[in-house]
């Protein structure tokens, strides 16, 4: 599938430096705040949102609250501990630290700063991504209470949000975070495998997602049409950048996971099975970025939602799926266990009457689906 239209921004990206100004941690009281940084003057700067359509939400400042360091900082972004925005929106800022200025300003022992989303620190396996950027992670300073600096350097962001609608939006992205994707690159080049594959299915099963039903009736599909099932939680970030860097053809669900062909070769092919009735913003520019060769198949009975990110998916071999694979499975999601433990987890997500009783609503569906799971991998 070949966009109409070019995500490449030819933007000429800045770094914006800001006098006395204050890294402000999220705000999880009765009255919630976003972080980011402020001026001494009040004044919000934008770009150090998650989002350049987010409100700015700062609490007011109180000088004699605040930590005062007698230094100057880099700040590198709002971190969110979530696999798809730890590969695009943690890197966005980190082209500058790959600048002549940038390596600069880390020879003079300048703080390098960050906050994090609502307070969810990052999993090692977030530093991972961030150190095989380049990052010396023993210098990050995570900001956890209002910090007021001399001066705070801000690089622009190298993937840009346009909002189209209230919390929807398009993604761009400038050649500034290719060089980041190339560095990852680099750095994962010396991850030498024993075994590399040409045919892969990047699978979400052993994540055990509370929201994705019906997934390991495709892989066992694909795995009988000769696909490699990989399994990305169980390799290291830079295993996962050189398995899909050598493959020649790669299957996945759209979402975190299929992100990671931004580290494909260019030309190699690629087929998304569709969750929703959703386009992911992060994958149409992905697809672009790395000159993937992409198709999209439906594969899903998922009731449709206005924010589709959120779910529940309920997956299934579906006749285009199948189509695809030149297999004969009849696609009788109707009559299956799963289908309507699907259709009562969606329920408790979306409807406030199943707020009664919630949480003993929530623990019996997801028992289930768990036993469901688990006689799924016994049945292999």
């Amino acid at each position: 599938m070949v966009s109409a239209m070019s995500y490449l921004r030819a933007e000429n990206l800045r770094i914006r430096v800001y006098q006395d100004a204050c890294v402000l941690p999220f705000d999880g009281s009765k009255t919630p705040c976003g972080g980011g940084v402020v001026c001494i003057d009040q004044m919000y700067v934008k770009d150090s949102t998650l989002f350049e359509w987010d409100s700015p939400l700062a609490y007011p400042l109180k000088r004699k609250c605040l930590e005062k360091r007698q230094c100057c900082a880099v700040y590198i972004g709002v971190m969110v501990p979530i696999f798809g925005h730890c590969i695009t929106d943690n890197l966005k800022k980190l082209w500058f630290l790959q600048t002549e200025e940038g390596k600069r300003l880390i020879r003079e022992d300048y703080d390098i700063v960050y906050i994090t989303y609502w307070g969810q620190h990052l999993k090692p396996w977030g530093y991972d991504v961030l150190q095989s950027a380049g990052v010396d992670v023993s210098r990050l300073k995570e900001i956890t209470k209002p910090t007021l600096y001399k001066r705070i350097y801000i690089p622009d962001n190298a993937i840009i949000s346009k909002e189209i609608k209230k919390n929807v939006g398009e993604k761009y992205y400038t050649k500034e975070f290719k060089w980041v994707v190339d560095s990852i690159l680099r750095y994962s080049s010396e991850c030498v495998l024993s075994v590399s594959y040409n045919k892969i299915y990047l699978s979400r099963t052993a994540y055990r997602s509370k929201r994705d039903f019906g997934e390991k009736r495709i892989e066992r599909l694909f795995k009988k049409a000769g696909y490699e099932i990989i399994f990305p939680e169980r390799h290291s970030f830079v295993e996962q950048v050189s398995i899909i860097s050598h493959a020649e053809e790669i299957v996945t669900t759209e979402g975190s996971i299929s992100h990671m062909a931004m580290f494909a070769k260019y030309g190699t092919k690629m087929l998304l099975l569709k969750k929703i009735d959703w386009m992911n913003p992060y994958q149409e520019f992905i697809n672009e970025m790395a000159g993937l060769n992409v198709r999209y198949v439906n594969s899903n009975h998922s009731i449709k939602v206005e924010r589709g990110w959120e779910g529940p998916f309920y997956l299934s071999p579906t006749r285009e799926l199948c189509g695809f694979l030149n297999v004969n499975t009849n696609d009788r999601y109707m009559l299956r266990l799963d289908y309507y433990i699907y259709l009562l987890y969606f329920c408790w997500c979306h409807f406030p009457i199943f707020k009664w009783g919630r949480f003993f609503t929530k623990k019996i569906i997801v028992s289930i689906k768990s036993y469901l799971d688990k006689k799924d991998d016994l049945s292999e």
